[in-house]
Formats: C-alpha cells, sequence, structure tokens
C-alpha cells in the first residue's frame, strides 16, 4: 500500500508536470518539449484518485469537492483555452462517479459519466485508464494502459500522448517521499491557471 508521503511526492510529480505542460500551451506553444513533460500529469492524477477514492470517508464530499474546485478553475481555464472544454477536475469526478457506478454495482451511472465525459480534458480515455487502476493489477493493469493510451495517441492524432506511458515507472515505484499541506492541490490548480492567465495578457496581449 502506498505511504501519504509517497502518494504526496507523486502529486508534485504530477503538479510540476502540469504546470510546465499549460506554461508549453498557453506561454510557448512552440516548444512541443513543454508539452511532452507534461503528459505524465494526467496518468498520474488518475492513479492518486484511485488511491484518494479508496481512503475517503465521503465518497459524496469527495465528488463535491472537485466539481466546486472545477467551476471555479473553469473561469481562467476559458479565458486561456478560448473554447469550452470542462477543466481535468470534471473528468477526475466523473471518475469518481465512475469508479461508484462499479463498486455499488449501479452501472446505470456510467450512461451519464460516457457522454459527459465528451465535455471534458481527455473523453472517454480518462474515464478508462482511472478504471483501469482501480481494477486491474500489474501487467493486466500496464498491458491495458499501454494500449488505451496509443489508441488516444491515434485517435486525436497527436503523438505527444504517447510520452504519457512514462508516468507507469513513477508511479509504480515511488522512490522518493515528501509531505505537501492537506488540499494542496484543490489549491494549486486554480491557482496556477490564473497566474498564467496573468502573465499571458500581460506579455501576450
Amino acid at each position: 500500500m502506498i505511504t501519504k508521503q509517497q502518494s504526496d511526492f507523486l502529486k508534485l510529480i504530477a503538479l510540476i508536470a502540469m504546470a510546465i505542460d499549460h506554461i508549453g500551451l498557453y506561454l510557448f506553444p512552440e516548444v512541443e518539449e513543454l508539452r511532452s513533460i507534461g503528459r505524465i500529469a494526467f496518468p498520474i492524477f488518475a492513479y492518486q484518485l484511485t488511491v484518494g477514492y479508496s481512503m475517503t470517508s465521503s465518497k459524496r464530499s469527495y465528488f463535491n469537492r472537485l466539481v466546486a474546485i472545477g467551476a471555479i478553475s473553469q473561469i481562467p481555464h476559458y479565458f486561456l483555452s478560448n473554447e469550452f472544454q470542462l477543466n481535468i477536475l470534471f473528468t477526475l469526478a466523473l471518475g469518481v462517479l465512475a469508479l461508484y457506478s462499479i463498486e455499488k454495482k449501479k452501472y446505470h451511472y456510467l450512461l451519464l459519466v460516457i457522454p459527459f465525459s465528451f465535455l471534458c480534458s481527455y473523453s472517454v480515455y480518462g474515464i478508462l485508464i482511472i478504471l483501469v487502476f482501480h481494477i486491474f493489477k500489474g501487467s493486466m493493469q500496464f498491458g491495458l494502459f499501454s494500449l488505451s493510451t496509443i489508441l488516444y495517441s491515434l485517435s486525436v492524432l497527436w503523438p505527444t500522448q504517447i510520452f504519457a506511458l512514462l508516468a507507469y515507472p513513477i508511479i509504480t515505484n515511488p522512490i522518493f517521499k515528501t509531505n505537501l499541506p492537506k488540499n494542496f492541490f484543490y489549491f494549486f490548480y486554480p491557482a496556477h491557471l490564473f497566474v498564467i492567465l496573468i502573465i499571458k495578457k500581460l506579455t501576450l496581449g
């Protein structure tokens, strides 16, 4: 079982990769290497969601917290992207709903999750790898994660997404430990988007 310090280390790696990714996407789109580094962020978040889901005492509160912070984050996300796509926190919230539907055998909830996922970052792929990390272990988990990532890369014609596979050895071997303040992720996500938006407006107009 992963320890809290190992979990915090994974969160830190994912947050750094995500920030680099968004800096590349919104400030330096010509630097593809920044986007490549950022590909490892979501798989780590997906895995961390399964850890958080198994440890939380209230699935409803977990879901509501993701939706609430996602709604706040949607403001800078919209002005940065100039398109209506729900940010990653909504993808993770749908992941919680998907895990709940599997756990409670209320599979009809998946009929809500799947169509709504098309409005969110990573779409069905995001929900799928959350389920893969939650349900499978070992070589089966790696195989399904790899296959899902390759198929997603091909379907969206985005070869850079293949770098998401580099997240797997980090997830399965968190060799370092750290401590993050409680709920640091929920503060960091909207905050870094607002900072990038301010910088973009000041420098690029």
